[in-house]
């Protein structure tokens, strides 16, 4: 399950400096609720609500600051626009 949204993807997008926690890779981290984690259901699943979030997801740290915050989404915008081939716009 882990591989399935880390490495696998970051490897499919080309993504070479993310997806998998190693020394000179971006570090975007998750701490799941194991027993509480579920994935939204296709009629949760809405373009018109970007926001909706697996439930069980107590933090994210995207570039070093928090952006869920004991599952509470947070107004950061720590992320960063990569090209196809992931290099940074």
């Amino acid at each position: 399950m882990v591989r399935r949204i880390t490495s696998l993807p970051a490897q499919q997008f080309r993504l070479s400096d993310r997806g998998m926690l190693a020394k000179g890779k971006a570090a975007d981290i998750t701490i799941l609720d194991m027993d509480n984690y579920s994935y939204p259901s296709n009629k949760e699943i809405d373009y018109t609500d970007p926001l909706t979030v697996s439930s069980g997801v107590k933090y994210t740290i995207v570039n070093g600051q928090v952006a869920i915050d004991n599952g509470t989404l947070k107004a950061i915008h720590a992320g960063q626009l990569l090209t196809s081939n992931g290099r940074k716009l």
